[in-house]
């Protein structure tokens, strides 16, 4: 974090959740909160371990 208020801090975070959202959470229906919890959990999980990311060199 560079800065309090600093627009490039909030540029990763907002892309994140914008693709959390477009390709996991509007393509699904869910029944209540707490499935919607449990299914974000696992969504960040294959996300930061097995989801292939360009600067990783994939």
């Amino acid at each position: 974090m560079d800065s309090k208020g600093c627009y490039r801090d909030n540029i990763f975070a907002g892309r994140l959740w914008q693709m959390a959202k477009y390709e996991y959470l509007y393509i699904l229906e869910f029944d209540s909160l707490k499935e919607i919890k449990q299914s974000l959990i696992q969504w960040f999980d294959w996300y930061n371990q097995e989801c292939f990311h360009q600067n990783l060199d994939n």
